[in-house]
This record gives structure tokens, sequence and C-alpha cells, in this order.
């Protein structure tokens, strides 16, 4: 998957969205009271860019990839109890 890399400037988003995006936040843009777009910062777009290219492949996604430690370890727990 290639990046269009553009420049802030060409980008206008109100400061709310600004601040939600430096707090690690996601933003949901909506046209006609549907979503969109979405942004979400640099550090969570790396997260989940390889489930992303994955999908555009039409390769599946194995469950694992979509659970972190925390989701693993209440799994672990249930399947003890």
């Amino acid at each position: 998957m290639e990046d269009l890399v553009i420049q802030a400037r060409e980008v206008r988003l109100p400061k709310a969205a600004r601040e939600a995006l430096e707090q690690g936040d996601s933003v949901v843009i909506t046209r006609y009271g549907r979503p969109a777009m979405a942004a979400v910062a640099p550090e969570a777009f790396q997260a989940v860019r390889p489930i992303i290219e994955r999908r555009r492949k039409g390769l599946p996604v194995c469950h694992t990839d979509l659970l972190n430690s925390d989701d693993i370890a209440v799994i672990v727990e249930d399947q003890q109890q």
C-alpha cells in the first residue's frame, strides 16, 4: 500500500479534531450525516496498517491479529472457568 502524502497546509481540520488526533483519538468525518472518512494518529495507523493491507489484497485477517494481550488474557481466563 503506497501512501499519498500531503502537506498540512492543504488540509483544514478544526481545533477539536487536531486535539483529538494529538491525544490518540480517532476522528470520523461525515458527509450528509454518514461516515465518509476517518483520521487516526500516525501511531494508530501503523498498528492497523498490516490488517488494512491484507483486506485490500482480499486476504483473510486472523482473529489473533485483532486482539491485544489484554484480550487474550480475558479469553484464557474465561476458558479456565
